[in-house]
């Protein structure tokens, strides 16, 4: 029994000896431990089009090139059969290769998508959260932030543990104590029913804003440091935005949302999954029932008079609130009761003219054909070319041709959405402000994704 004792413990040093001398042994025959690829600290989409991976270190030049052109595939979470894929575009590397920004296809709806990199973990990311925009004290109010990111939830001081290790989050947070103005904006969730929702923060509170309900601060009243509204929830998404001050103390600023459904008094805290990154595009409603109808169904019986109406004057198309028919409905549009019976041809030529110009051999002339009559003079209000004549042109409604005149006009004349309080100047203010800084100048410093395809693509 000695001797076995022994001879067991012997063996238990020498076991304990080769772990010890394993690696130096690995070494000495030039044998080395395969380095951990890079992995994500952070993933996030800035835009529809852009997407940020903060990397725990420095990307190779291996993973750049898989990444360039590799579809990122996206379904349901947890499912193994996605419902698409996108492409990456471009590869933008910062901070020294910690930072990618990559250019990619848009991303059409909420779900999760996934990078597969080659002797790499997937990276996984979705469309929730909270965009954050800072900008420096006294700043034009039309000025691009001088700071822009993505935080997980509105609590910054969890957002900023989440995210600890990230480069541009801790400038971010750095820049969060030097005077400035804050704005977070998202889509929040709430559950069915009457809501209250609450804003705290260290730093005087300049606006809220959720669903319809909106609070703005005074100019030259006492600071606001927490602020409560109530809204009525079916279960949807709704915009959420809150601006405040920074810089206003010493310590970093703190931030936080909590919430109370109908009278029940204990107060929720809320988690990621109820932010919807503010440009996102929003999920039907849980145990929302679509209907499948083929075009052939449609055409066969002439439409569903009864599902139209339910439609026309539904909450999700609300056509209703801008036409009228049979005497219901708004009258910001055109009443639309007579529709149906117009033939399909007229419909289609009050959208577009007819235009046929047929050259005359003998005489080189051109003759204009306008809805099918000829002319050499002009018919009615076109001339001779076929154009409409300038003092008739001048009689016609036109719509803005892009998003910037939409905006000026909006700006301009829309006294029309305050009826009613169905709107708030506030609101209408924050949107216009949102669309310019946040769409239309990005956009226009970004070349358009068929632009890159015709001109840079490989």
């Amino acid at each position: 029994m000695m001797i076995t004792h022994n001879i067991f413990s012997l063996l238990s040093r020498v076991i304990a000896a080769l772990a010890v001398l394993a690696p130096a042994l690995v070494i000495a025959q030039g044998v080395e431990t395969p380095a951990k690829p890079p992995g994500p600290i952070a993933i996030w989409p800035e835009g529809p089009i852009d997407l940020v991976v903060v990397l725990d270190k420095p990307a190779t030049p291996e993973i750049s090139r898989e990444l360039l052109r590799q579809p990122i595939a996206f379904g349901e979470k947890g499912s193994k059969d996605p419902l698409g894929s996108i492409r990456v575009m471009s590869i933008h590397l910062e901070d020294g290769g910690q930072t990618l920004r990559l250019g990619t296809d848009p991303h059409p709806l909420e779900a999760t998508y996934t990078l597969r990199p080659a002797k790499s973990a997937a990276w996984s990311y979705d469309l929730k959260g909270v965009e954050a925009t800072w900008k420096t004290e006294n700043a034009p109010a039309d000025a691009s932030p001088d700071w822009t990111g993505w935080l997980p939830v509105v609590d910054l001081a969890e957002s900023r543990k989440a995210l600890e290790g990230s480069g541009i989050h801790a400038r971010g947070f750095e820049d969060f104590r030097k005077p400035g103005q804050l704005t977070l904006a998202s889509q929040a969730a709430l559950p069915p029913g009457k809501i209250r929702v609450e804003v705290k923060s260290s730093e005087p509170i300049e606006e809220f804003l959720l669903g319809n309900e909106a609070f703005e601060a005074q100019e030259g009243a006492e600071a606001v440091r927490a602020h409560l509204l109530s809204v009525d929830s079916a279960g949807e998404f709704q915009f959420m935005s809150i601006r405040t001050r920074t810089g206003q103390g010493r310590d970093a600023p703190t931030l936080a949302m909590r919430y109370w459904v109908g009278d029940f008094p204990e107060a929720k805290s809320f988690d990621r999954g109820q932010f919807l990154l503010p440009w996102a595009p929003t999920p039907p409603l849980k145990g929302a029932k679509i209907d499948s109808v083929t075009p052939s169904d449609v055409e066969l019986r002439g439409g569903d008079a009864t599902r139209g109406e339910a439609d026309f004057f539904g909450d999700q198309a609300q056509c209703g609130r801008c036409h009228k028919v049979r005497g219901k409905g708004g009258e910001v549009g055109p009443d639309l009761t007579e529709i149906g019976k117009k033939d399909p041809r007229e419909r289609l030529s009050a959208v577009a003219i007819r235009r046929a110009v047929e050259e005359d051999l003998a005489t080189g002339a051109s003759r204009i054909l306008v809805e099918g009559r000829e002319s050499g003079q002009g018919v009615g209000i076109y001339d001779a070319q076929g154009n409409i004549q300038p003092e008739e042109l001048a009689k016609i409604k036109t719509v803005p041709g892009s998003l910037g005149e939409s905006l000026e006009a909006l700006e301009k004349d829309h006294a029309f959405l305050l009826e009613g309080g169905v709107f708030t100047a506030d609101l209408i203010r924050t949107y216009i402000e949102y669309k310019r800084t946040r769409e239309l100048l990005p956009v226009s410093m970004r070349p358009h994704p068929y632009e890159f395809h015709l001109y840079s693509d490989i």
